[in-house]
């Protein structure tokens, strides 16, 4: 008689993640708990595989490997090989994406898939850390002093902006002459 493998769906278990990373069950390795933020990315991760499933008519599953044959991990490690291919052209092609973000996705994910093995433990396979983005660094936009100088002087460009528009080059103007990041620059206070 063959024996069937234990199944569980990707999505329900991910949702199982958000909800022990939110309430302080599953904690940082230093004994923090995981920060709103993080767990808001979680969330966005969650929506991006339930797209994945909408667009490709699939439900992720994932198998416990306790006992499997050499078939079996062979057939494991194609799976999710192919997913991680389909799922990086879904999320370049289809979403627009680019290296940065989904390299967070797919970091996001490995740390899933170690909350499987290591809280949880179930015992999934190390497919998961094969999921390699290529990062390509992006060159930095430099403004000239010239640039700068016409952004903080013209009236007449300055004129013909809405208050958005002014406000968000105020912004950027004083980013470019402290150097800070948007997100640093976004969390000053007076």
């Amino acid at each position: 008689m063959k024996r069937s493998i234990p199944q569980l769906s990707v999505i329900h278990q991910f949702s199982g993640f958000i909800k022990a990373s939110a309430s302080g069950r599953r904690l940082t390795p230093s004994g923090k708990r995981i920060s709103k933020g993080s767990v808001t990315n979680y969330g966005y991760v969650l929506r991006l595989l339930e797209e994945y499933e909408t667009a490709h008519s699939v439900n992720l599953r994932i198998r416990l490997l306790h006992r499997a044959s050499m078939r079996v991990l062979q057939q494991e490690k194609n799976y999710w090989a192919r997913f991680f291919v389909q799922f990086s052209n879904f999320l370049y092609r289809d979403k627009g994406y680019y290296d940065n973000y989904v390299l967070g996705t797919f970091k996001i994910l490995k740390t899933f898939f170690n909350y499987l093995q290591k809280e949880k433990g179930f015992i999934t396979g190390n497919y998961h850390k094969s999921f390699r983005v290529p990062v390509q660094q992006a060159a930095p936009v430099v403004l000239t002093p010239e640039q700068l100088q016409y952004l903080i002087t013209d009236k007449a460009f300055e004129e013909s902006l809405n208050t958005y528009q002014r406000r968000a080059k105020d912004i950027f103007v004083f980013g470019c002459t402290v150097g800070l990041r948007v997100s640093d620059l976004m969390k000053l206070k007076k």
